[in-house]
């Protein structure tokens, strides 16, 4: 049985593992998931969502979030022993929730921090309009 927590968490560990570069050649990407080229340009055919850039001399490169997708691929097809059209059945919803749950944590809490400070700076401008209103009217008792 698939274990969602488990299996992101497995690509993600993977994925830190990969080396600081932007891009990968195929033969690079192929070395570093244990796999052969062809097996990825198989997996192009497959896989909608794996579309590596192609340039002038046809040279495919894989590109970060092109390998976090393939490490997520592989896993789904070795690890967890998913068929071909099961991978393609879960493939976006698992890429979807691994880039999801990037950028969630780190948001709530600055969403907590900025309602604080969000608050706090209120109550800093409803003291300056106090203060300011209590000098207007020192002015207007002075002219009268």
């Amino acid at each position: 049985m698939l274990s969602d927590s488990r299996l992101l968490e497995e690509v993600q560990a993977e994925f830190a593992l990969l080396p600081d570069k932007m891009n990968f050649k195929i033969g690079e990407a192929a070395k570093l998931l244990g796999i052969k080229p062809h097996i990825l340009r198989y997996w192009e055919e497959e896989f909608s969502l794996l579309k590596p850039r192609k340039f002038t001399n046809n040279q495919r490169l894989y590109f970060k979030k092109d390998m976090e997708l393939l490490i997520l691929i592989k896993s789904l097809l070795y690890q967890y022993n998913l068929s071909v059209k099961g991978v393609r059945k879960h493939l976006s919803k698992y890429y979807y929730e691994l880039n999801h749950k990037k950028s969630q944590p780190p948001q709530k809490k600055q969403t907590s921090e900025a309602a604080q400070k969000l608050k706090d700076l209120i109550e800093e401008i409803n003291e300056i309009k106090k203060s300011v209103q209590s000098e207007a009217n020192l002015i207007d008792e002075k002219r009268f």
